[in-house]
């Protein structure tokens, strides 16, 4: 009678066609309601995962896809009440199968939590759960029709991956490698569902030490987290130094380690090498494994990623380490360099003071002195006058890099003072039969400035330019530009428009210097005279240098200009202007021909 309508359904079909039913609350099989026999018709061909709770007692029917569900209870539980078909869980399960029947309406749950023990240990499993009534005969419902999905993969690999997400954020702001492993145990102690615990310690590959720089889920000191593992402990706790890159290690036999979120202890650490791909150890991670999670490949990839995130943040955090101690190493260098400059200057100015001195009053009794002496005298003392007016700006370039230039700032009539000091080029450029063009127009009102500094500046820029222009002009220009002082020298009158509120600097390569030769050039100019520099795109030297290390600093009042070839530092070094700001717009401009010409800046006031 049974084959009749039991027909198919696989290995549980075959399994209830043979199975004895009249030693089970349901009865013989000949005698079940026509309801019990449609919804097992209806499990046993579908390939979803099917189970039926049937009868006061829920006695347990299901399909084959429901098989791994049950895992190694099947196929012992077929035919069972549902109390010990699902022992484990039936305090949690019986409200929800109870609830069904007396309401008559359906349960659906999604992601739902289920502890359950399938393969010889209780496991943290989640489902999709649909539990559906099924009305008898009677018209009162003699059962619970449960269609379930497993979506434990999916839920845990989700919290995985939002663990390994987070981890890979514990670089910011970090500082150190302390940082780092501080960072990663407050990440870890979110997920102790999959890593109960986490000891994190660095590495002396020296003395063969381990120290704990950071736990989660355990308190530092306790058996599972010793504070330091060395040779005398290595045997009591976990045994650190393998290259391996996972070993499975369990605790003592003595050693309770913490339990987690769940009632078990845990019973096995996955312990991990954090290092560099060229095989450098940081350190190493403890990582307690959970107790109702099998170490599968799927877990072990998981925290191999954790390891592989923690490693890298470290050599992120070792890299900035690095630098930062090269930057302080360059910083010493340049604090000795800028103290030997001002101790050599000091030295150098002594002893020239003390020569200039004699020659000075020999050459004031010039009357006593033969003709040919007196001129040897006089380019002695000339000379003189000269390496002690280099040794001062020796001098000056120290105090501006060590900080201490200290800025007079006057109202001066900008163009006298600037017409003054081109005046002095005038015979010069005559001579060699050169143009000097002084256009310098009475300004509205007097502007503070440092007279020293500018006498600097206006003076190497036409030093420049008489050096390096053999034929034509040499001009310098200022203009009122609102709110601003514009300055330019060289044939660029036409070449840039005026600029409200800034104060321009502008540096010309001369349009008669082959860009091929260059190079000899600037080489003989410095021969001639160290401190002078000539501004060129080719080359990459910004406008802002003016003078090599001496008026360049007294041209930077501040910040980084924001363009590759400009490295203008230090917000407190003292400018020409008082109401001077932050260069910017950096830019080299280029003739037709695509060469490259001009470089100008702007100080914002």
């Amino acid at each position: 009678m049974a084959a009749d309508w039991l027909v198919g359904g696989g290995e549980l079909g075959a399994l209830i066609r043979a199975k004895d039913w009249a030693a089970t609350p349901l009865g013989p099989i000949d005698d079940w309601p026509q309801s019990l026999r449609s919804c097992i018709s209806h499990l046993l061909p579908s390939r979803a995962q099917i189970v039926l709770f049937w009868g006061p007692e829920f006695v347990t029917v299901y399909n084959d896809a429901y098989r791994p569900v049950f895992g190694g209870k099947h196929p012992r539980v077929l035919g069972l009440p549902g109390r010990e078909s699902w022992s484990e869980l039936w305090d949690m399960l019986q409200p929800l199968l109870a609830g069904v029947v007396n309401t008559g309406d359906a349960f659906w749950a999604k992601d739902l939590m289920f502890m359950i023990e399938r393969h010889g240990y209780v496991e943290e499993t989640y489902f999709d759960v649909s539990y559906d009534p099924v009305r008898d005969e009677t018209g009162r419902v003699g059962g619970v029709f449960c269609i379930v999905s497993e979506t434990t993969g999916r839920v845990v690999g989700e919290r995985r991956l939002a663990a390994l997400r987070d981890l890979g954020r514990v670089s910011n702001g970090a500082t150190s490698a302390g940082d780092i492993f501080r960072n990663s145990a407050t990440v870890l102690e979110n997920y102790g569902k999959d890593v109960p615990f986490t000891a994190l310690y660095s590495w002396d590959a020296a003395a063969g030490t381990a120290r704990l720089e950071a736990a989660s889920g355990i308190a530092a000191g306790d058996a599972g987290a010793p504070l330091l593992i060395d040779a005398t402990n290595r045997h009591q706790s976990w045994p650190l130094g393998s290259d391996a890159e996972i070993v499975l290690a369990e605790p003592p036999a003595d050693v309770d380690l913490p339990r987690g979120p769940w009632p078990e202890p845990v019973k096995h650490a996955a312990i991990l090498k954090l290092a560099t791909r060229a095989n450098e150890t940081y350190g190493y991670l403890v990582c307690g494994l959970s107790a109702r999670r099998k170490f599968d490949d799927d877990y072990r990839d998981f925290v191999r990623l954790v390891g592989a995130n923690i490693s890298g943040a470290l050599a992120g955090v070792r890299a900035l380490e690095d630098e930062r101690r090269r930057a302080e190493q360059l910083a010493e260098l340049d604090r000795a360099k800028t103290a030997f400059f001002s101790n050599v200057s000091h030295e150098f100015r002594t002893p020239l003071t003390l020569m200039l001195g004699p020659l000075e009053d020999l050459l004031s009794r010039s009357e006593s002195l033969p003709p040919d002496d007196r001129a040897l005298l006089a380019v002695t003392q000339r000379n003189g006058v000269r390496l002690l007016r280099l040794v001062n700006t020796l001098l000056d370039f120290a105090r501006i890099e060590a900080g201490r230039a200290q800025a007079s700032y006057q109202p001066t009539d900008l163009c006298v003072l600037t017409a003054e000091l081109a005046s002095n080029f005038r015979s010069a450029c005559e001579r060699v039969g050169i143009s000097l063009v002084v256009d310098c127009p009475q300004l509205p009102e007097p502007i503070y400035v440092d007279r020293e500094m500018w006498e600097k500046i206006v003076l190497n820029l036409l030093s420049n330019a008489f050096k390096f222009t053999f034929e034509g002009e040499i001009a310098i220009r200022i203009r009122d530009a609102g709110s601003g002082i514009d300055l330019r020298h060289g044939d660029m009158a036409d070449a840039f428009p005026e600029l409200d509120g800034t104060v321009d600097v502008v540096v010309g390569n001369p349009p008669y210097i082959p860009l091929e030769a260059y190079e000899s050039v600037e080489a003989e100019a410095r021969d001639h005279d160290p401190h002078l520099a000539l501004f060129s795109g080719e080359d990459g030297l910004d406008a802002l240098r003016v003078l090599e290390g001496v008026a360049a600093r007294l041209l930077r009042p501040g910040g980084v200009v924001g363009a590759e070839h400009a490295d203008v530092q230090g917000e407190s070094a003292p400018g020409v202007f008082t109401r001077a700001g932050r260069w910017s717009d950096v830019r080299d401009h280029h003739d037709l021909a695509g060469r490259p010409r001009w470089t100008t800046a702007r100080l914002a006031r």
